[in-house]
C-alpha cells in the first residue's frame, strides 16, 4: 500500500466518523459531555489521569480542561480518543443506546438539517422537521425495495443532490419557495 492510499485512508474514515457524528447529533440531540468524560474514564486503564492524557497525546493542562468543559473535542479528538480506548464514536458521543439503528427519518432528517446548516436560509426547526418530513414521505413513495440497503444509500444521495439543488434555486430566485408570504 502506496503512503497517498494510506492517506486517503484515514481521509476516508475521517470524512464517515464526521458524517456518523453528524447524524447522531441530529437524531438524538445534543449529546450530554459530562457522561462522554465518564465513559472515556469509564475505559481509563492507564492508571492515572495524567498517563490517560498522555496515551490520548493532550497535555496535563488540555486534558483539564476538557475535564472542566473549558475546550471541546474536534473531530481529530474524538477519532483519536476513539482509537485508542478501542471504542466506536456511536459509544463516545451516546453510550450504549447510540449502538441503535438510525431510522430512514432520522437520516432524512440529518440530510435537511446539514444542507441548510451550511446556506445563508434559515428555517425555524418547525420549518425543517415539516421539510424532514415531506422528504422522508417522498422518499418512502419512490424506494422499490425498503430492504435494499444500496438503493436507500442512492436515494439518500439522491436526496442530498436534491436539497443542494432547491436551496441553490431559493437563494437566486427569493420569494420562489412552497410558502407564499405573509
Amino acid at each position: 500500500m502506496s503512503a497517498n492510499t494510506g492517506k486517503v485512508s484515514q481521509f476516508s474514515a475521517m470524512i464517515n466518523m464526521r458524517s456518523q457524528i453528524f447524524v447522531m447529533k441530529k437524531a438524538v440531540g445534543e449529546f450530554n459531555y459530562d457522561e462522554v468524560m465518564a465513559r472515556i474514564l469509564s475505559k481509563n486503564r492507564w492508571g492515572n489521569e495524567g498517563n490517560l492524557a498522555k496515551a490520548l497525546g493532550v497535555s496535563p493542562n488540555t486534558w483539564t480542561a476538557y475535564k472542566q468543559g473549558k475546550t471541546s473535542f474536534g473531530l481529530h479528538d474524538i477519532a483519536k480518543i476513539c482509537d485508542v480506548l478501542g471504542v466506536t464514536p456511536q459509544w463516545l458521543l451516546m453510550g450504549d443506546e447510540g449502538l441503535r439503528p438510525i431510522s430512514l427519518l432520522d437520516r432524512v432528517r440529518a440530510i435537511v438539517f446539514r444542507a441548510h446548516e451550511v446556506s445563508p436560509i434559515r428555517l425555524s426547526k418547525e420549518a425543517l422537521e415539516q421539510t424532514s418530513i415531506d422528504h422522508f414521505n417522498a422518499l418512502k413513495s419512490v424506494i422499490v425495495d425498503p430492504n435494499d440497503d444500496e438503493e436507500i444509500e442512492l436515494r439518500l444521495r439522491l436526496l442530498g443532490k436534491q436539497m443542494q439543488n432547491e436551496i441553490s434555486v431559493a437563494i437566486r430566485e427569493p420569494g420562489t419557495g412552497k410558502r407564499e408570504a405573509s
